[in-house]
């Protein structure tokens, strides 16, 4: 099992881009978040010019539940900005900025999980599978108000990386 602890974070501002999906419709062959992340690359690169990130982290977010892990939600993968995202916008013009979209991931309690270092996307989807496993025995609940992946900029090499998985936790 992967190390865990708890933590509080305050809220996340990001920038970004999401689409609405299910865990059964990413397990087949007609996932979204794959190509959300090639898009979200594409973006990005364009708009880096146009607002400095606060961090070089980049948050693949989970909201906007349904009703649990089996239900519908909104994958979201962005950065949090200095600028305002209107202002970046009307700077940017029609350029990459104007398909940016904002979302906040809640202030909340979250078990924070790390996975070992190891080919992306694999390590992250053996993690959910033991985050998962952990939850269907846990005396803890999860809150499903938002769940993220931050991913640092900084620690990928050679296709390989350490993610941080953070899941929101009734108190």
């Amino acid at each position: 099992m992967m190390k865990s602890i708890l933590e509080q974070q305050e809220a996340l501002k990001l920038a970004g881009i999401g689409v609405r999906t299910t865990n059964q419709e990413e397990a087949g062959p007609n996932g979204r978040i794959p190509a959300l992340w090639t898009q979200y690359f594409q973006l990005e690169g364009a708009y880096a010019n146009q607002a400095q990130a606060q961090d070089d982290f980049i948050y693949g977010v989970y909201t906007d539940y349904e009703t649990d892990a089996s239900g519908a939600y909104t994958a979201f993968i962005g950065h949090t900005y200095d600028l305002d995202l209107a202002i970046a916008t009307e700077t940017a013009g029609a350029s990459a900025a104007a398909n940016m979209q904002q979302t906040v991931v809640p202030s909340s309690l979250y078990r924070v999980f790390e996975t070992r270092r190891g080919p992306m996307p694999q390590v992250v989807i053996e993690a959910w599978q033991e985050i998962w496993a952990y939850y269907e025995t846990a005396a803890e609940q999860r809150a499903y108000t938002g769940d993220f992946e931050r991913y640092d900029k900084n620690d990928f090499q050679d296709g390989e990386a350490v993610v941080r998985i953070y899941i929101a936790i009734k108190s």
